[in-house]
């Protein structure tokens, strides 16, 4: 999908990077709405979710949607997303998230939106 941002110009997005808990979900659990959004993307971007999984729930909340659903491992997480986030292609990639462990990977990304929905957002993700 090619957009044209303004001071910044046309950029194409082919890939979305987004977190779980807090963009995509309250207290382990997907809301409602999002279920339907993810399949409407799914249809034009490749979806990656890439969590650390606080409440052990993302994989079945996800189920049977058409996502890729990475579990980041307890420590550096940070990190671990900003790789990952690397590894699938900064050049056309949209971040999205609220938490301190996503602010790399919206700092990095061709596109960065931070959440700040029922569960707030981290300082270094605004």
């Amino acid at each position: 999908m090619e957009i044209e941002i303004l001071s910044v110009g046309k950029i194409v997005l082919k890939r979305i990077i987004l977190d779980f808990n807090g963009t995509l979900a309250t207290s382990g659990v997907l809301i409602k709405e999002t279920k339907d959004i993810l399949e409407k993307l799914s249809k034009a971007f490749d979806i990656h979710i890439v969590t650390g999984d606080t409440f052990s729930s993302a994989k079945e909340q996800l189920k049977g949607l058409n996502v890729k659903t990475i579990i980041a491992p307890l420590i550096d997480q940070i990190t671990f997303k900003l790789e990952y986030a690397k590894s699938i292609g900064l050049s056309n990639l949209v971040a999205i998230g609220n938490g301190k462990n996503d602010s790399l990977m919206l700092k990095y990304a061709k596109l960065g939106i931070c959440v700040i929905g029922k569960e707030g957002a981290n300082l270094e993700a605004l």
